[in-house]
């Protein structure tokens, strides 16, 4: 694994920070954040975690204020080559596989 394809993640979610390779940004969900880089831990309002708290109401963790106007990457974030994939339905496959089967027999 060459370090260089790795991207920093911060989910809001769960607070972690983690690496994975860049071609697998697609799979991940809008509730991560792409880091350029780790986080100070001298910041004196999150002292390094990348988050001040959590929103108990609506189960995320905020982040600090000062370190993702630093450490964002929102050229990574903004880049058309970055799109998550939407998770498909049982049902949206059963059409596929109706529709296909459909075609299949003759004179349809």
């Amino acid at each position: 694994m060459n370090p260089k394809n790795l991207k920093l993640l911060f989910s809001l979610i769960t607070g972690d920070m983690f690496y994975v390779e860049e071609d697998e940004l697609r799979n991940f969900a809008t509730s991560h954040v792409i880091l350029k880089e780790k986080p100070n831990g001298s910041c004196k309002k999150c002292y390094g975690r990348f988050y001040i708290g959590k929103e108990v109401h609506k189960n995320y963790y905020i982040p600090c204020p000062r370190c993702i106007k630093k450490y964002a990457d929102w050229d990574a974030m903004k880049s058309d080559s970055l799109m998550v994939e939407q998770p498909r339905t049982t049902t949206d496959i059963a059409d596929k596989s109706f529709a296909d089967a459909m075609k299949k027999i003759p004179g349809m």
